[in-house]
């Protein structure tokens, strides 16, 4: 039956047999239907046979059907159209994610891998350990505590857990190590890595096992100086490094790396060559500013975002570091006084019983000095930096901050002996141009950072000795919270109730390095004997400051044999004791005198008949 607009096959037709056509509709008398059909650019209408079976409402019937029919063929391709659309969708967000899955198994079996390396390293380490120890007939040695050195046990220094993993060297090259402290020198600037890659956890885990495994050692036996000479030589040994003009950091990182494996295997010989090695290729101005050093060092700290420190090292100018010439040189050996044969060193007495046994107190300084600890300060001249000490308690392991803490217990309550006092109180010495146009020279000492982080722990444990000691005396530089605003406003009152008054301004010349050392430590004997372990470990002897000569290309020692180092942190409250009684003194002659110290500076009012006698006074007592 034919339907409107339905495909119809022709037949019948000379000529147009078999053509293919669609119904366009029918005559009036009749049931003859239409085809039109299209061959080529060819349109022509041909009636086909005559319908005698159907009727009109057959045909409507149908015809309505198709239109119907058509309409859901129309939607159903729209809908079609749509699903394929979004088909396509999500196929494109499968894909996608099923990327990011691969790249997640990725890198979770890159760490996967990365802590099977480092399971095996450590399985290795502690079979190294196992041998050394069983060598040394000692057993395997690592449970339970460390067997200290019977000076520090008896002195109540409590044991940590032992670590290891460091394979001794043969003992002809621990001979040749001790050979080395003859002629060791500080090492040059910038040849040792002062920030330790932070994206590299194994590099900071291996770091701390290395420093904590020497730590042992000194812990052992305290008056070795094998292993503090050791502790002087690993930044050199394992932080020197070559960087190479647009070399990747991760370069330096497997240099590191690399050097600190060779460390634990014992191979110190090669590490030093290395060093040398280095050292002679990148020459370099030892510990003075090379041409466009301020430059650098600004560059330094606006990357950190240090931007107040960048404008003051680029504005610096008059008052920076000098260039210290052999004119300067010998001005620096002027204010370093030889030993005052009228007031020798007083015999060392061990405190009865010192705050610093007890170890909690002790972990607690730590955990709070640390922290502070100020990045960018200059290293020792051993290379040392805080940002060194630091990593060990950001990044170490539970029984590596015990080996630190029983360590910093350790210089708190143990004085080093003489073969360690050399390699303990040596420093680094940094000449400031004091500005003016005067020549004038402020040196400026930078000492090991074991001693410095150990003073400032003592000094974050006494805080509250040292404020009720000196706040009576009117010393205002020592623990006493903005210090010098109170003393200026006791002067300021002082000379509005006055008008007469006379302000009397006192400023000792040098007063660090040429006040006697004698009787400073016998001051911390009388007052605080607490200090008197890391204080004779620090100012017993004559200690060597190391500076750059620019004149003649080479390091320089300074003995510094009295008074006390301007740059550690035990100084201002050292100096503060040792003319504590000449202040309590003067206050008790001079009563009606308004006034009071910020360290050597010592500002008094005085009524103006009183200055001659006050003035012969402080001249008799200083």
């Amino acid at each position: 039956m034919c339907i409107r607009d339905s495909t119809v096959r022709v037949r019948g037709l000379q000529g147009m047999e078999g053509w293919h056509g669609t119904v366009v509709g029918r005559e009036q008398d009749g049931w003859l239907v239409l085809v039109r059909c299209c061959v080529g650019s060819t349109t022509a209408y041909v009636g086909c046979d005559r319908l005698t079976a159907a009727t009109d409402a057959d045909l409507a019937g149908e015809v309505e059907a198709a239109r119907v029919m058509r309409q859901l063929d129309g939607a159903a391709g729209e809908l079609w159209r749509a699903a394929e659309e979004q088909r396509a969708v999500l196929a494109a967000a499968m894909a996608q994610a099923e990327g990011k899955r691969a790249c997640t198994r990725r890198k979770e079996a890159q760490k996967a891998d990365r802590r099977y390396q480092a399971e095996v390293e450590r399985a290795q380490r502690e079979l190294e350990w196992s041998y050394t120890r069983r060598a040394a007939g000692g057993g395997d040695g690592r449970v339970g505590p460390l067997v200290l050195d019977d000076r520090l046990a008896d002195a109540g220094v409590e044991a940590p857990q032992m670590v290891g993993g460091l394979v001794l060297p043969p003992a002809s090259e621990m001979q040749w190590v001790r050979e080395l402290q003859e002629d060791l020198q500080p090492v040059r600037a910038g040849m040792v890595l002062r920030d330790i890659p932070h994206d590299s956890d194994d590099l900071h885990e291996l770091w701390s096992a290395c420093v904590a495994d020497v730590l042992m050692h000194i812990l052992s036996d305290w008056d070795d100086a094998l292993w503090w000479l050791v502790l002087d030589l690993m930044p050199r040994w394992c932080l020197s490094y070559t960087k190479a003009a647009g070399a990747h950091k991760t370069c330096v990182a497997g240099q590191v790396r690399q050097q600190m494996v060779l460390f634990r295997k014992g191979e110190w010989r090669r590490l030093h060559r290395r060093h040398e090695t280095r050292e002679q290729a990148r020459g370099g101005d030892g510990g003075g500013r090379s041409e466009g050093s301020e430059e650098r060092a600004a560059r330094w700290y606006v990357e950190r975002g240090r931007f107040r420190e960048a404008m003051s090292t680029l504005s610096a100018g008059d008052g920076g570091v000098a260039e210290v010439t052999q004119e300067q040189l010998e001005q620096l050996e002027e204010l370093h006084p030889r030993r005052y044969p009228d007031c020798p060193l007083p015999s060392y007495t061990p405190p009865q019983a010192s705050r610093f046994r007890n170890r909690r107190q002790v972990e607690a300084a730590v955990q709070k000095v640390l922290p502070k600890l100020d990045k960018g300060i200059g290293a020792d001249c051993a290379g040392w930096c805080y940002e060194h000490v630091k990593v060990l308690m950001d990044r170490g392991t539970a029984v590596t901050q015990q080996v630190v803490t029983s360590f910093m217990q350790a210089q708190l309550l143990v004085p080093v002996s003489e073969q360690v006092a050399d390699l303990y109180s040596c420093a680094r010495l940094i000449a400031f141009d004091k500005g003016g146009g005067s020549g004038k020279l402020r040196p400026v000492a930078v000492g090991k950072v074991w001693r410095r982080v150990a003073g400032k722990v003592a000094c974050s444990s006494m805080r509250g000795v040292f404020s009720q000691l000196f706040g009576r005396a009117r010393q205002f530089g020592v623990a006493i919270p903005g210090g010098v605003d109170i003393l200026v406003h006791m002067c300021q009152l002082a000379l509005a109730g006055d008008p007469d008054a006379v302000l009397f301004l006192t400023d000792f010349a040098n007063a660090y390095n040429s006040i006697a050392r004698g009787h400073i430590m016998q001051e911390v004997l009388d007052r605080l004997p607490d200090l008197a372990p890391l204080v004779w470990s620090c100012y017993d002897h004559d200690a060597v400051v190391w500076v750059w000569s620019a004149a003649m290309g080479k390091w320089e020692k300074i003995m510094s044999a009295e008074g006390v180092m301007q740059g550690c942190p035990l100084g201002p409250v050292l100096f503060a004791l040792g003319v504590l009684q000449m202040s309590v003194d003067l206050h008790a002659d001079f009563p009606d005198a308004m006034g009071g110290a910020y360290l050597d500076d010592m500002p008094t009012v005085l009524p103006a008949g009183m200055v001659g006698a006050y003035l012969e006074a402080l001249e008799r007592r200083a």
